[in-house]
Protein backbone atom coordinates (compact mmCIF):
# COMPACT_ATOMS: atom_id res chain seq x y z
CA UNK A 1 0.00 0.00 0.00
CA UNK A 2 1.17 3.63 -0.59
CA UNK A 3 1.41 6.20 1.19
CA UNK A 4 0.60 9.99 -0.29
CA UNK A 5 2.45 12.51 1.69
CA UNK A 6 2.08 16.25 0.32
CA UNK A 7 4.37 18.57 1.59
CA UNK A 8 6.97 16.02 1.99
CA UNK A 9 9.95 18.25 2.07
CA UNK A 10 8.48 20.65 4.61
CA UNK A 11 8.91 20.02 8.73
CA UNK A 12 6.10 18.82 9.43
CA UNK A 13 5.94 16.51 6.47
CA UNK A 14 9.49 15.45 6.48
CA UNK A 15 8.46 14.70 9.91
CA UNK A 16 5.92 12.71 9.09
CA UNK A 17 7.59 10.81 6.82
CA UNK A 18 10.72 10.11 9.18
CA UNK A 19 7.37 8.80 11.82
CA UNK A 20 6.07 6.33 8.82
CA UNK A 21 9.45 5.06 8.64
CA UNK A 22 9.97 3.88 12.17
CA UNK A 23 6.10 2.30 11.76
CA UNK A 24 7.86 0.18 9.28
CA UNK A 25 6.61 2.14 6.33
CA UNK A 26 8.50 2.85 3.24
CA UNK A 27 6.31 2.92 0.05
CA UNK A 28 5.94 6.28 0.51
CA UNK A 29 5.04 8.67 -2.52
CA UNK A 30 6.51 12.81 -1.23
CA UNK A 31 4.98 14.98 -2.79
CA UNK A 32 6.35 19.23 -2.70
CA UNK A 33 7.22 21.99 -4.92
CA UNK A 34 10.64 20.57 -6.67
CA UNK A 35 11.33 24.42 -7.34
CA UNK A 36 12.21 25.19 -3.81
CA UNK A 37 15.49 22.79 -2.99
CA UNK A 38 16.04 24.32 0.48
CA UNK A 39 13.53 22.02 1.86
CA UNK A 40 15.02 18.97 0.13
CA UNK A 41 17.44 18.30 2.87
CA UNK A 42 14.44 17.92 5.50
CA UNK A 43 14.15 14.12 3.90
CA UNK A 44 17.87 13.12 3.83
CA UNK A 45 17.74 9.65 5.87
CA UNK A 46 14.11 8.90 4.91
CA UNK A 47 13.01 6.08 2.80
CA UNK A 48 10.26 6.83 0.23
CA UNK A 49 9.07 5.24 -3.06
CA UNK A 50 9.06 8.02 -5.37
CA UNK A 51 9.51 12.33 -5.09
CA UNK A 52 6.75 14.07 -7.55
CA UNK A 53 6.40 17.81 -7.98
CA UNK A 54 3.18 18.61 -6.53
CA UNK A 55 2.34 20.12 -10.03
CA UNK A 56 2.51 16.97 -11.55
CA UNK A 57 0.06 15.36 -9.34
CA UNK A 58 -3.59 14.72 -10.87
CA UNK A 59 -6.20 17.02 -9.39
CA UNK A 60 -3.75 19.59 -8.81
CA UNK A 61 -2.51 18.78 -5.04
CA UNK A 62 -3.51 21.33 -2.83
CA UNK A 63 -6.19 22.58 -4.62
CA UNK A 64 -9.46 23.38 -2.39
CA UNK A 65 -11.58 22.91 -5.46
CA UNK A 66 -10.30 18.81 -6.23
CA UNK A 67 -12.58 16.27 -6.05
CA UNK A 68 -9.92 13.81 -5.62
CA UNK A 69 -8.42 13.19 -2.39
CA UNK A 70 -8.87 11.83 1.19
CA UNK A 71 -12.55 11.64 2.48
CA UNK A 72 -11.40 13.07 6.04
CA UNK A 73 -7.89 15.05 7.14
CA UNK A 74 -5.29 12.84 8.21
CA UNK A 75 -4.31 14.15 11.65
CA UNK A 76 -0.37 13.95 12.49
CA UNK A 77 -1.67 13.36 16.31
CA UNK A 78 -3.95 10.18 14.89
CA UNK A 79 -3.02 6.73 16.14
CA UNK A 80 -2.16 5.40 12.97
CA UNK A 81 -2.37 6.95 9.56
CA UNK A 82 -5.46 6.35 7.19
CA UNK A 83 -4.29 4.86 4.03
CA UNK A 84 -6.01 6.91 0.65
CA UNK A 85 -7.25 5.17 -2.19
CA UNK A 86 -8.06 6.52 -5.40
CA UNK A 87 -12.14 6.04 -6.63
CA UNK A 88 -12.27 3.04 -7.87
CA UNK A 89 -9.51 1.22 -6.37
CA UNK A 90 -9.95 -2.72 -4.91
Amino acid sequence: MNYVVTGAAGFIGSRLVAGLNRAGVTEIIAVDNLTQADKFPNLAGCQIADYLDKRRVPGQAGSRTSSRGPSRPCSTRAPAPTPWRPTGAT
